[in-house]
């Protein structure tokens, strides 16, 4: 009885043996599930936080160039308007330059076959106001003119009276001198002619 205890014992420990074995395999496939799946949500959970974070990324990049590609196409816009209106700027221009060339060739034929009356006397009195400019202008340089020569000439005139001036008082006091030494030497001669 005995051995047969022992043989009990032994098939029993080996069926827990077996048992714990069975139990901890399925344990460790149980844990090693749990964690594929922990890690699966995890590296889930970090994949959708980093296509997230892409996202945003990507928005942030594409607002980004959004910005600067409106920006280059508001200075191409500006640059195509100021183009587009310097081009309708020139092109009146250039109407205006032909009209104003067609009507001088008109202006100048009219002018050679003799213009109308009006035309004439408008050119008159244009001639007129013109000529009354330029000669009030001439006259007011004349008038300038003439009053620095009157004043250069009155400043001659006081320099020539007074030069005049000193110069009589020089010779009436050189004659006065003459007369003087004259009359001196005449005396000097009656006295040694009287001795």
């Amino acid at each position: 009885t005995t051995l047969q205890y022992y043989w009990r014992a032994t098939l029993s420990a080996r069926r827990q043996q077996q048992s714990y074995i069975h139990l901890r395999q399925a344990v460790i496939v149980l844990q090693s599930h749990f964690r594929r799946w922990q890690v699966e949500k995890e590296i889930a959970n970090q994949h959708k936080s980093a296509i997230i974070i892409q996202a945003i990324v990507r928005c942030h990049i594409k607002r980004k160039q959004y910005i600067a590609l409106k920006h280059i196409v508001t200075v191409l816009q500006d640059y195509w308007r100021a183009t587009l209106m310097a081009r309708r700027e020139r092109e009146t221009y250039l109407q205006l330059k032909n009209a104003t060339i067609i009507i001088q060739s008109h202006f100048r034929r009219y002018k050679a076959m003799r213009m109308i009356a009006q035309q004439k006397k408008a050119a008159c009195i244009i001639q007129a106001a013109v000529r009354c400019h330029i000669q009030r202008k001439a006259y007011l340089e004349k008038k300038r003119a003439v009053i620095v020569i009157q004043s250069y000439f009155r400043k001659y005139q006081e320099a020539h009276f007074y030069e005049r001036r000193i110069n009589r008082c020089a010779n009436k006091i050189q004659a006065v001198w003459k007369g003087y030494r004259a009359r001196k030497r005449n005396k000097s001669k009656a006295v040694a002619v009287a001795r």
